[in-house]
């Protein structure tokens, strides 16, 4: 894995991570971000399947500034396409940073992340964008906040744990 910050300011660092495969064919690069605007998120948002009224922007800044923590809305792209969201927050107290989506305590059952629905390709390609687009965000997630803690309740389509629990 490689990975790749820009540093002009904390709202339009980048990372960029390679998935891995066990196939023959190359990996695919993801790159996230979170400079994206609020009109952009709602579009992307549209574009996915398992979307959620939650995952809105407007619904995710009233659940930030309610409960006190910092929204990171990621977008992920790969080949410069976008490929998937992922709503986190971000909330410290003393030296425990720990990152959740949904926010507790707000009766919000599920939310994070969210792949676009693919315009072409086989399941195959999906799993392999799928797999890179989680691995690039868990990876940002430590390299960027090195929680203590991290909790992520998915919608009920998002049903494969198994890059959650890899990665510890």
């Amino acid at each position: 894995e490689t990975s790749d910050s820009a540093t002009a300011t904390p709202s339009n660092r980048t990372s960029q991570t390679s998935g891995t495969s066990k196939t023959s064919e190359p990996p695919i690069r993801t790159r996230l971000t979170r400079t994206v605007p609020a009109a952009r998120w709602n579009a992307l948002c549209a574009r996915a399947g398992a979307a959620t009224p939650f995952h809105r922007y407007e619904c995710l800044q009233v659940l930030a500034d309610r409960s006190g923590a910092t929204l990171h809305p990621f977008v992920g792209y790969q080949h410069d396409r976008p490929v998937g969201l992922f709503p986190v927050f971000e909330q410290s107290r003393g030296p425990v940073t720990t990152l959740f989506s949904p926010v507790p305590d707000h009766k919000i059952p599920y939310l994070g992340p969210l792949l676009l629905e693919p315009a072409d390709g086989s399941s195959a390609e999906h799993e392999r964008r799928r797999r890179s687009f989680l691995g690039a965000s868990l990876s940002c997630f430590g390299e960027r906040f090195a929680p203590s803690y991290v909790n992520v309740r998915s919608t009920p389509q998002f049903d494969d744990p198994r890059p959650f629990a890899w990665r510890g």
